[in-house]
């Protein structure tokens, strides 16, 4: 039987349509999987535009890989297609996925026009030149120091030109691949190393766990135990595997840097050191430039950067004054956690960015990566005991700030707008 000419120009519009569906879905999950959404919001991203457009899709990730499916029921059949995605974070372009998302949802913007966006933002260079993440690399470090690991003014300058000296040696990683996976060894035993040669006049692990802060994997653990609270298993798993793997790297990085000023001097480079701390006083000075080289290290957009900047002291004003005065380790990165949560949901739900946006670079203060490194030095050191309490206290704290997060998401409900209340499980981290 012919099919008369209007026919197979309609038959082909549904075709182009039906495909032009496809790869706007395949793009939409390349791009938050690319910058840095966690696997339980892609899945209710995903599965809400599917929807949405009225397609049968499902739709699998995991760090590096995302597998989706699209199904027709009327023919019985369907397609899979595997992505390969490098994972990274940019909160700039994350953001504007997500509203390019809802904006084809509401029918304010075509598909053509979205994956026209999406395929731009796909492609287009990152917003910071390599210049100014080296100045962000010794930022992070310098004010790391003293807010994180009680380091003095001297160990805090140091930190900064070693956690430079480390941003350098990142920049050598990302261009050259045979380097990349030697990366967080050879950093390590070089800021070791260096470290180990001033210990007299600095305090060590200060200086040393404040240099590789941003290779640290305590964001990567966080949201690993995120993942496997939401019951994403596979994704979680591997995350949580990956974040050990980087903990166990730079620990052994750092005690072979120590092991190698061994044979010059007999250097004790004991987990129990004291530091000469500066004044409280000025913590809440060095946050907001803190925040300012997270910014820059997640690709924040500038507009970001005052909501970044407030979740960022609030969640460490809670956080530390919480420490003060409750003794256990674990009521504090939960308590900040919940409340940089419902700034978060609340800055989501008035502004229709994503809450990841200022929960991320925050909770990189909360994360507990350094007590992963220190375990592993434990261990190393031959100290069993320590090495497993560390190593446990990690992964306690990695869930409290999973526990504070989600119930933020859950008290923030009587703080919407009632017509954004039935979208709480995309404004949760």
């Amino acid at each position: 039987m012919d099919v008369s000419l209007p026919d197979q120009l309609r038959i082909a519009g549904e075709i182009a349509q039906i495909l032009l569906k496809q790869d706007y879905l395949m793009m939409l999950c390349e791009a938050m999987l690319r910058f840095g959404a966690p696997a339980h919001r892609i899945d209710h991203q995903m599965n809400r535009a599917a929807a949405k457009l009225g397609m049968d899709g499902a739709f699998f990730t995991q760090p590096g890989v995302v597998l989706i499916r699209f199904g027709d029921s009327v023919t019985r059949t369907s397609e899979t297609h595997i992505l390969r995605v490098s994972n990274g974070y940019n909160m700039d372009k994350l953001g504007q996925a997500v509203r390019l998302s809802r904006e084809v949802e509401t029918g304010t913007q075509s598909l053509d026009e979205a994956v026209d966006e999406l395929d731009l933002l796909l492609h287009q260079p990152d917003r910071y030149s390599w210049w100014m993440e080296l100045i962000a690399f010794f930022v992070s470090s310098f004010a790391a120091a003293p807010l994180a690991f009680g380091g003095s003014w001297i160990d805090a300058a140091v930190a900064g030109a070693l956690g430079t000296l480390v941003g350098v040696m990142s920049l050598m990683a990302r261009r050259l691949r045979a380097y990349s996976d030697l990366f967080e060894v050879s950093s390590s035993v070089v800021v070791a190393l260096i470290a180990a040669v001033l210990h007299r006049h600095v305090c060590f692990w200060a200086v040393a766990l404040s240099a590789v802060i941003i290779p640290l994997p305590g964001l990567t653990l966080t949201l690993a135990v995120m993942e496997l609270a939401s019951r994403n298993i596979v994704s979680g798993a591997v995350r949580l595997f990956y974040a050990l793997m980087i903990a166990l790297l730079i620990g052994y990085g750092l005690m072979l840097g120590v092991d190698i000023w061994h044979i010059f001097e007999d250097f004790n480079a004991s987990l129990e050191f004291s530091c000469a701390s500066i004044s409280p006083w000025w913590y809440f000075l060095l946050l907001p430039v803190l925040a300012i080289s997270f910014n820059v290290h997640l690709q924040a957009a500038p507009r970001q950067w005052p909501i970044v900047m407030l979740t960022l002291v609030c969640g460490y004003a809670c956080s530390y004054f919480v420490g003060l005065y409750v003794k256990t380790s674990l009521a504090a990165p939960a308590l900040g956690a919940l409340v940089i949560g419902l700034v978060g949901n609340v800055y989501a739900a008035w502004t229709g960015e994503p809450a990841v946006v200022p929960v991320l670079p925050a909770i990189l203060l909360l994360v507990p990566g350094s007590l992963g490194v220190r375990g592993t030095l434990a261990f190393l050191q031959q100290s069993q005991g320590d090495g497993l309490t560390f190593a446990v206290n990690m992964i306690l704290i990695a869930l409290g700030i999973t526990v504070g997060l989600f119930a933020a998401a859950l008290i923030s409900l009587p703080l919407l707008p009632p017509s954004q209340r039935r979208r709480t499980a995309l404004l949760a981290f």
